[in-house]
Protein backbone atom coordinates (compact mmCIF):
# COMPACT_ATOMS: atom_id res chain seq x y z
CA UNK A 1 0.00 0.00 0.00
CA UNK A 2 1.67 3.65 -0.97
CA UNK A 3 2.16 5.64 1.94
CA UNK A 4 -0.50 7.96 2.40
CA UNK A 5 -3.23 6.53 0.95
CA UNK A 6 -6.42 5.14 3.44
CA UNK A 7 -7.05 1.53 2.15
CA UNK A 8 -11.07 2.50 1.98
CA UNK A 9 -12.05 5.53 -0.26
CA UNK A 10 -11.75 8.86 2.35
CA UNK A 11 -15.24 9.72 2.48
CA UNK A 12 -16.48 6.39 3.64
CA UNK A 13 -14.79 7.18 7.21
CA UNK A 14 -17.26 10.32 7.61
CA UNK A 15 -19.58 10.42 10.54
CA UNK A 16 -21.92 13.70 12.13
CA UNK A 17 -21.81 14.84 8.99
CA UNK A 18 -18.56 16.11 8.26
CA UNK A 19 -16.96 16.01 4.82
CA UNK A 20 -13.18 15.49 3.58
CA UNK A 21 -13.00 18.54 2.20
CA UNK A 22 -10.36 20.17 4.16
CA UNK A 23 -6.94 18.94 2.18
CA UNK A 24 -6.46 21.93 0.27
CA UNK A 25 -6.35 23.83 3.36
CA UNK A 26 -2.79 21.99 4.20
CA UNK A 27 0.03 23.82 2.89
CA UNK A 28 2.75 21.22 3.19
CA UNK A 29 3.03 17.68 1.82
CA UNK A 30 1.49 14.57 4.73
CA UNK A 31 5.02 13.49 4.44
CA UNK A 32 6.26 16.63 6.56
CA UNK A 33 3.73 15.88 9.24
CA UNK A 34 5.11 15.77 12.93
CA UNK A 35 3.55 12.39 12.70
CA UNK A 36 5.72 10.98 9.91
CA UNK A 37 8.93 12.65 11.72
CA UNK A 38 8.02 11.34 14.96
CA UNK A 39 7.86 7.70 13.00
CA UNK A 40 11.06 7.88 11.64
CA UNK A 41 12.68 9.15 15.48
CA UNK A 42 10.98 5.45 16.37
CA UNK A 43 12.04 3.55 13.74
CA UNK A 44 15.94 5.25 13.47
CA UNK A 45 16.16 4.41 17.35
CA UNK A 46 15.06 1.05 16.77
CA UNK A 47 17.82 0.84 14.13
CA UNK A 48 20.51 1.83 16.07
CA UNK A 49 19.13 -0.28 19.61
CA UNK A 50 19.28 -3.17 17.06
CA UNK A 51 22.87 -2.10 15.78
CA UNK A 52 24.13 -2.32 19.30
CA UNK A 53 22.72 -5.27 20.22
CA UNK A 54 23.85 -6.82 17.32
CA UNK A 55 27.60 -5.61 18.14
CA UNK A 56 27.91 -6.59 21.42
CA UNK A 57 26.90 -9.66 20.52
CA UNK A 58 30.46 -10.13 18.84
CA UNK A 59 32.24 -9.60 22.14
CA UNK A 60 34.18 -12.63 24.16
CA UNK A 61 33.24 -10.37 27.15
CA UNK A 62 30.51 -7.79 27.84
CA UNK A 63 31.51 -5.35 30.28
CA UNK A 64 29.27 -2.89 32.60
CA UNK A 65 29.53 0.35 30.40
CA UNK A 66 27.89 -1.50 27.28
CA UNK A 67 24.84 -3.49 29.69
CA UNK A 68 24.41 -0.18 31.09
CA UNK A 69 24.21 1.72 27.57
CA UNK A 70 21.82 -1.27 26.26
CA UNK A 71 19.74 -0.98 29.44
CA UNK A 72 19.55 3.62 29.17
CA UNK A 73 18.88 3.09 25.45
CA UNK A 74 16.15 1.25 25.37
CA UNK A 75 14.60 2.61 28.46
CA UNK A 76 14.69 5.79 26.69
CA UNK A 77 13.34 4.08 23.55
CA UNK A 78 10.67 2.78 25.89
CA UNK A 79 9.50 6.38 27.17
CA UNK A 80 9.84 7.96 23.96
CA UNK A 81 7.15 5.32 22.49
CA UNK A 82 5.19 5.18 25.68
CA UNK A 83 4.94 9.30 25.33
CA UNK A 84 4.30 9.41 21.46
CA UNK A 85 1.29 6.75 22.21
CA UNK A 86 -0.78 9.03 24.86
CA UNK A 87 -0.43 11.85 22.47
CA UNK A 88 -2.22 9.95 19.97
CA UNK A 89 -4.58 8.86 22.31
CA UNK A 90 -5.30 11.62 24.05
CA UNK A 91 -4.74 14.54 21.75
CA UNK A 92 -5.11 13.61 18.31
CA UNK A 93 -7.75 10.19 18.13
CA UNK A 94 -10.21 11.77 20.07
CA UNK A 95 -10.32 14.98 17.34
CA UNK A 96 -10.75 12.45 14.85
CA UNK A 97 -13.54 10.49 16.33
CA UNK A 98 -15.82 13.38 16.21
CA UNK A 99 -15.53 13.87 12.66
CA UNK A 100 -14.53 10.04 11.22
CA UNK A 101 -15.18 6.96 12.04
CA UNK A 102 -11.61 5.58 13.40
CA UNK A 103 -10.81 2.15 12.90
CA UNK A 104 -10.44 0.41 16.92
CA UNK A 105 -7.41 -1.96 15.71
CA UNK A 106 -5.06 0.97 15.67
CA UNK A 107 -5.40 1.70 19.42
CA UNK A 108 -5.65 -1.83 20.39
CA UNK A 109 -2.45 -2.09 18.90
CA UNK A 110 -0.92 -0.19 21.37
CA UNK A 111 -2.19 -2.77 23.87
CA UNK A 112 -0.27 -5.95 21.34
CA UNK A 113 3.16 -3.11 21.16
CA UNK A 114 3.10 -2.53 24.63
CA UNK A 115 3.43 -6.09 25.85
CA UNK A 116 6.25 -6.94 23.45
CA UNK A 117 7.99 -4.11 24.59
CA UNK A 118 7.10 -5.32 28.12
CA UNK A 119 8.90 -8.60 26.81
CA UNK A 120 11.84 -7.01 25.89
CA UNK A 121 12.23 -4.64 28.89
CA UNK A 122 12.00 -8.18 31.05
CA UNK A 123 14.88 -9.59 29.37
CA UNK A 124 17.13 -6.22 28.78
CA UNK A 125 16.78 -6.16 32.75
CA UNK A 126 18.64 -9.72 32.70
CA UNK A 127 21.44 -8.73 31.57
CA UNK A 128 24.84 -9.36 33.35
CA UNK A 129 28.18 -8.56 32.86
CA UNK A 130 30.68 -11.21 32.19
CA UNK A 131 32.47 -13.34 29.53
CA UNK A 132 30.54 -16.40 29.24
CA UNK A 133 28.21 -17.50 26.19
CA UNK A 134 28.22 -13.49 25.16
CA UNK A 135 25.83 -13.84 22.50
CA UNK A 136 23.66 -16.68 24.11
CA UNK A 137 22.86 -13.72 26.72
CA UNK A 138 21.94 -11.55 24.27
CA UNK A 139 20.11 -14.43 22.31
CA UNK A 140 16.65 -13.23 24.30
CA UNK A 141 16.77 -9.51 24.38
CA UNK A 142 17.34 -10.55 20.33
CA UNK A 143 14.56 -12.33 20.10
CA UNK A 144 11.89 -9.91 22.07
CA UNK A 145 13.35 -7.39 19.59
CA UNK A 146 12.93 -8.87 16.72
CA UNK A 147 9.01 -9.90 17.56
CA UNK A 148 8.58 -6.15 18.41
CA UNK A 149 10.26 -4.64 15.41
CA UNK A 150 8.40 -5.73 13.26
CA UNK A 151 4.86 -5.19 15.07
CA UNK A 152 5.46 -1.60 15.81
CA UNK A 153 6.87 -0.91 12.02
CA UNK A 154 3.88 -2.66 10.50
CA UNK A 155 1.63 -0.15 12.99
CA UNK A 156 3.92 2.90 12.13
CA UNK A 157 2.87 2.31 8.57
CA UNK A 158 -0.81 1.72 9.07
CA UNK A 159 -1.19 4.98 11.39
CA UNK A 160 0.57 6.84 8.48
CA UNK A 161 -1.65 5.21 5.42
CA UNK A 162 -5.36 6.13 7.60
CA UNK A 163 -4.84 8.49 10.22
CA UNK A 164 -2.68 11.31 8.30
CA UNK A 165 -4.96 11.72 5.40
CA UNK A 166 -8.17 11.54 7.65
CA UNK A 167 -6.61 14.27 9.52
CA UNK A 168 -5.72 16.47 6.65
CA UNK A 169 -9.09 15.96 5.15
CA UNK A 170 -11.53 16.20 7.96
CA UNK A 171 -9.54 18.58 10.39
CA UNK A 172 -8.28 22.20 9.58
CA UNK A 173 -4.58 22.74 10.36
CA UNK A 174 -5.29 25.17 12.99
CA UNK A 175 -7.02 22.58 15.05
CA UNK A 176 -4.05 19.60 14.48
CA UNK A 177 -1.47 22.67 15.07
CA UNK A 178 -3.11 23.64 18.42
CA UNK A 179 -2.42 20.17 19.25
CA UNK A 180 0.75 19.75 18.41
CA UNK A 181 1.67 23.22 20.18
CA UNK A 182 0.94 21.23 23.42
CA UNK A 183 3.09 17.96 22.45
CA UNK A 184 6.24 20.52 22.48
CA UNK A 185 5.35 21.67 25.18
CA UNK A 186 4.34 18.39 27.30
CA UNK A 187 7.72 16.45 25.74
CA UNK A 188 10.30 15.62 28.30
CA UNK A 189 13.22 17.34 27.00
CA UNK A 190 15.66 14.40 26.07
CA UNK A 191 12.16 12.96 24.36
CA UNK A 192 11.89 16.50 21.64
CA UNK A 193 15.82 16.04 21.78
CA UNK A 194 15.65 12.79 19.79
CA UNK A 195 12.64 14.27 18.03
CA UNK A 196 14.96 17.13 16.87
CA UNK A 197 18.10 15.11 16.15
CA UNK A 198 16.19 12.77 13.96
CA UNK A 199 15.39 15.23 11.18
CA UNK A 200 18.99 15.13 10.46
CA UNK A 201 20.12 18.65 10.34
CA UNK A 202 19.18 21.98 11.87
CA UNK A 203 18.01 22.66 7.82
CA UNK A 204 15.62 20.69 8.17
CA UNK A 205 13.95 20.97 11.89
CA UNK A 206 13.58 24.52 10.78
CA UNK A 207 11.09 23.82 8.35
CA UNK A 208 9.15 21.78 10.69
CA UNK A 209 8.78 25.05 13.07
CA UNK A 210 8.40 27.34 9.90
CA UNK A 211 5.55 24.89 8.86
CA UNK A 212 4.11 24.80 12.38
CA UNK A 213 4.43 28.73 13.16
CA UNK A 214 7.03 28.04 15.57
CA UNK A 215 9.44 31.58 15.73
CA UNK A 216 13.15 30.86 14.32
CA UNK A 217 14.33 32.28 18.04
CA UNK A 218 13.08 28.96 19.99
CA UNK A 219 15.37 27.01 18.01
CA UNK A 220 18.21 28.56 20.05
CA UNK A 221 16.28 28.71 23.45
CA UNK A 222 14.79 25.36 23.19
CA UNK A 223 15.62 23.28 20.31
CA UNK A 224 19.26 23.12 19.97
CA UNK A 225 19.48 22.36 23.57
CA UNK A 226 17.61 19.42 23.70
CA UNK A 227 19.61 18.29 21.00
CA UNK A 228 22.33 18.96 22.38
CA UNK A 229 21.03 17.43 25.81
CA UNK A 230 19.79 13.88 23.84
CA UNK A 231 23.15 13.76 21.70
CA UNK A 232 24.68 13.47 25.06
CA UNK A 233 22.13 11.29 27.20
CA UNK A 234 21.41 8.66 24.35
CA UNK A 235 23.79 9.11 20.92
CA UNK A 236 27.18 9.37 22.38
CA UNK A 237 26.16 5.89 23.90
CA UNK A 238 25.39 4.11 20.42
CA UNK A 239 28.47 5.86 19.29
CA UNK A 240 30.11 3.71 21.98
CA UNK A 241 29.02 0.86 21.95
CA UNK A 242 29.39 0.15 18.21
CA UNK A 243 33.29 1.80 17.85
CA UNK A 244 34.63 0.65 21.40
CA UNK A 245 35.58 4.77 22.04
CA UNK A 246 33.94 7.48 24.15
CA UNK A 247 33.40 9.79 21.80
CA UNK A 248 35.08 13.33 22.94
CA UNK A 249 32.02 15.25 22.40
CA UNK A 250 28.41 15.99 20.45
CA UNK A 251 29.50 16.85 17.14
CA UNK A 252 28.49 14.74 14.05
CA UNK A 253 31.83 13.92 13.36
CA UNK A 254 32.41 12.86 16.61
CA UNK A 255 29.25 10.87 16.24
CA UNK A 256 29.51 9.74 12.93
CA UNK A 257 28.82 6.18 13.53
CA UNK A 258 26.05 6.76 15.39
CA UNK A 259 24.34 9.03 13.09
CA UNK A 260 25.60 6.91 9.85
CA UNK A 261 24.71 3.63 11.10
CA UNK A 262 22.10 2.93 8.56
CA UNK A 263 23.33 4.43 5.37
CA UNK A 264 20.94 4.03 2.71
CA UNK A 265 18.21 5.58 5.91
CA UNK A 266 15.64 2.69 5.12
CA UNK A 267 14.25 4.29 8.39
CA UNK A 268 13.60 7.06 7.15
CA UNK A 269 10.05 7.23 5.24
CA UNK A 270 10.75 9.07 1.81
Amino acid sequence: MAVGVPPNPIGSYAINGFLPDKEALWKYPAISDGWFRIHNTIRAEMGKFHAMLVRVSQETVIEDWQIDALKTYWRGHFELVHTHHGHEENLFNPMLKERVDLPAKLEKDHEQILKLMHKVDDEVAKLSSGASLVSRKLQPVLKAFDKYTPEMKKHLTEEENICVPLMRAYLEPKMVGDQVAQIMKQMKKTEMGSFVHHQGSQVEFQKFMAQEGIPFFVWYLEFKKCRTMYREKMETLVQRVLTGVQPANTSKKDLADAINFDPSMSWKVA
